[in-house]
């Protein structure tokens, strides 16, 4: 069994972060959650929020000791389903001022699977 992360950030669609992490749960691999303050607002206002709970793990935003900031982690990779463009910026230029965006560094610095779907609410 693989481990992975999933980042859920503030953008709209955080279905797509629930629907990734049941996939992810069926095909019997482990689930860490790490969301933004924002992201927890958009998934409780899009009634996603008890669904994102049934991660193997949640884990804090601001744990910068929590093993997936490390790259001696034991992680196979990491999805950030949905994210911003302020966390995609972030990330694009190595801004690892929370958990998540320094578990995305990490990703990046051992080369390790990454994928970000940004989303972005239409205006």
């Amino acid at each position: 069994m693989s481990h992975f992360v999933l980042g859920v950030t503030g953008a709209s669609g955080a279905i797509y972060a629930a629907r990734t992490l049941w996939h992810l749960q069926k095909m019997g691999h482990s689930v860490a959650l790490i969301q933004t303050a924002a992201g927890k607002s958009v998934a409780a206002y899009e009634e996603e929020a008890e669904a994102l709970q049934k991660a193997d793990s949640v884990l804090n935003i601001d744990d910068f000791f929590a093993e997936c900031a490390s790259g001696n982690s034991c992680f196979s990779g990491m999805a950030v389903v949905p994210c911003s463009m302020g966390s995609l910026g972030k990330i694009a230029n190595g801004i690892a001022d929370n958990l998540l965006t320094r578990t995305a560094d990490v990703c990046l610095k051992e080369r390790r699977p990454l994928v970000v779907v940004p989303r972005e609410l239409p205006y």
